[in-house]
């Protein structure tokens, strides 16, 4: 009988247990230990200013739906600047005072409506609807006289970019009539500055005619202002200069009115209608 050998014995192992390992504790573990208090502190600190930001948010949303109803519920003149005095440095109040300037202005108060505008312009910059507000003065100072001003401003409400479409678009035709009435007081003169007023204006009708959209009232008025330019740019000879140099006396189709377009529809005009939209209306 053959003796078989003894299996080997088993490797000693020397693992330990994990569980009893003597772990030193990390940098980190130290630090959350010995700062556990100011920790908790700081995290109660934030969650303290996450609340305080979300009941401002909703002070806020919940005033500015106060003062949109506000103003929504405004009839008159008196109303309105109620509604001024209770929110006076919100959106809702330069609104006001817009709509202030516009029913003094049906009221027949015009100085009153120019002040209340001026106002608008003086301390709303910022507001959504504020190079309205700056085209509606440019058309005011026009009208009561000052070319000048009229022009500057209506200069500031048609940065490119700055204003939305229709804002823009009523601008851009104020501001060739303005610069339009700008030139033929300069040609009576004999100011040699209106040749310049004119092409100025032709730019302003032709910077209006290109952002118009096809068929509407801007782009038809637009055209039609441009094609009447040439006319008015030529000074008119008295009847006797006129038939001592046998030349007729230019035929001007549409006198010119210093007041300009006062608004034109928002929403393109579909209807066939080819009617110039008339100066002043």
């Amino acid at each position: 009988m053959v003796n078989k050998p003894d299996p080997a014995p088993a490797a000693a192992t020397s693992e330990i247990p994990v569980a009893a390992i003597d772990h030193d504790n990390s940098a980190l573990e130290d630090f959350v230990e010995e700062n556990k208090t100011m920790l908790m502190l700081g995290i109660g600190a934030v969650l303290l200013a996450v609340i305080i930001y979300l009941l401002i948010s909703f002070k806020s949303e919940s005033g500015k739906s106060a003062a949109a109803a506000a103003l929504t519920g405004a009839e008159s003149i008196d109303e309105l600047q109620a509604v001024i005095g209770e929110f006076p440095n919100s959106v809702v109040a330069g609104s006001a005072e817009l709509l202030i300037s516009e029913k003094l202005m049906e009221e027949d108060k015009a100085e009153e409506s120019l002040t209340a505008l001026q106002t608008f312009y003086d301390t709303r910059k910022g507001h959504p609807l504020y190079l309205k507000g700056v085209s509606d003065l440019g058309l005011k100072k026009h009208v009561a006289g000052d070319l000048d001003k009229a022009v500057s401003l209506l200069k500031e409400a048609t940065v490119p970019g700055e204003a939305p479409g229709f804002i823009a678009q009523t601008a851009l035709l104020r501001l060739g009539d303005a610069l339009t009435a700008q030139a033929v007081a300069a040609l009576a003169s004999g100011d040699s500055n209106a040749e310049a007023l004119f092409t100025e204006a032709t730019q302003a009708f032709e910077d209006l005619e290109a952002k118009a959209a096809e068929n509407s009232t801007y782009k038809r008025t637009a055209a039609q202002r441009i094609e009447r330019l040439p006319h008015l740019s030529v000074k008119p000879m008295s009847p006797e200069d006129a038939a001592a140099a046998s030349v007729p006396v230019p035929a001007l189709t549409e006198p010119l009115v210093t007041e300009p377009v006062e608004a034109l529809p928002v929403a393109d005009d579909a209807s066939p209608a080819t009617e110039v939209a008339p100066e002043g209306n």
